[in-house]
Parts: C-alpha cells; structure tokens; sequence
C-alpha cells in the first residue's frame, strides 16, 4: 500500500505490506496531506516583530533605474536580502505589499542590490521612509552596466534579473539571478538589530 508524507520540508513515499499497520513513529511524525494546518501564532504582532528583531541583519538599498511611471530612479531599504544559490548564483529579497513602491518592484525586470557599510546610516533611512524611493539626489550612487545605480563605496553590489516573484503573507519575495557583482572589504558592515540600526 503506497502512501505519500508532507512536511513543512520534506516529502516521504513508503510502501506498506498488504494489511500491514501503518508505524507508530510515522502516524506520531507526519502530517497527512489532506490535514489542514490550524496551529497558528495567535500572540500580538508587536511581540513576533521584537522576537524577529533579534536576529542581526545586514542592510542592503535595492535600486532601479527609472521605469516610464516614475520618471527617475528608485530604491528601498531592506535587511531581507539573502543568498540563494552560488550554481547558478542567486539572491532574493522581501518587498512587502503594502509599500508605495510595491507596484514599481513587480514592473522592474532588473535590479541592484548594494549592501551599506557602517558610514552609509543616513542613505539607509532616507530610503526607509516610507513613500520616499525616488531618487532626486545621484551624488552617492554611481551607474552600473545595466543602467541601475548602485552605492558607492558599498560593501558589495550585485547586479540582478529577477527571475521570481513568490507570495509569502504579506511580503512577496523576489528571486534574481546574480549578473554580476562587486565586493569591496576595507569598511564595517550597517546592522540592524532590535528595530535599530547599529553604525
């Protein structure tokens, strides 16, 4: 008798003699497919967003050269930026939904990701405010070769084609293709920890 196991992370195929009983230690681990998931998280927002908070991130300005809507170029802060795959090399980021500049990410086909050093504090909050992603001032970003700005002096830059959008809750996840990059190891890393940046 095949049977088929999800879990969060994995799939198990397991064939079971005719009119064997089905083992304990898999009727105990395993979630049947058609078994829907009502365990949620059911304490306030503010709480999971100070648990999330402790985990140490980079900061990352994720920009775009203009698109026909937005007449100059634009650019978000996150600290979601994480890698994905080194064959074929791959990245990914979270833009969530409700953000002004939601609907300019999902029209942009290509990107730039530049991670901050320490001394870069003031550039990572001016695009952290919200609505305030278009970029009027060209001084501290410099144009790469497929025509998006990266940040000067970055601690790395990466140069990106999306490849997927996925929903996840209220952010949507953008994967890319790495085109090409640069990394530059003479400054300290911008963090963000608990809700705050850290030069």
């Amino acid at each position: 008798m095949p049977l088929s196991l999800r879990g969060p992370h994995y799939t198990i195929c397991y064939t079971l003699p005719y009119g064997a009983a089905f083992p304990a230690f898999l009727r105990y681990n395993s979630r049947m497919p058609n078994e829907s998931l009502t365990e949620r998280v059911s304490r306030p927002a503010a709480e999971l967003r100070r648990a999330y908070g402790q985990f140490a991130t980079g900061v990352c300005i994720v920009s775009s050269r203009a698109l026909p809507d937005t007449g100059a170029p634009f650019a978000i802060t996150v600290n979601s930026f994480a890698t994905v795959s080194l064959a074929p090399p791959m990245i990914s980021w979270c833009v969530q939904k409700d953000s002004t500049s939601y609907p300019l990410w999902l029209d942009s086909d290509d990107f730039a990701v530049s991670i901050l050093n320490s001394r870069q504090a003031a550039l990572c909050e001016q695009f952290a405010i919200r609505g305030n992603h278009l970029i009027h001032d060209l001084a501290p970003f410099q144009q790469s070769a497929l025509g998006n700005p990266v940040v000067r002096e970055a601690l790395a830059t990466f140069e990106c084609k999306v490849n997927n959008v996925h929903d996840a809750g209220d952010h949507s996840i953008i994967v890319a293709d790495v085109l090409d990059f640069s990394s530059d190891e003479r400054h300290a890393p911008l963090t963000y920890f608990r809700g705050a940046i850290d030069a």
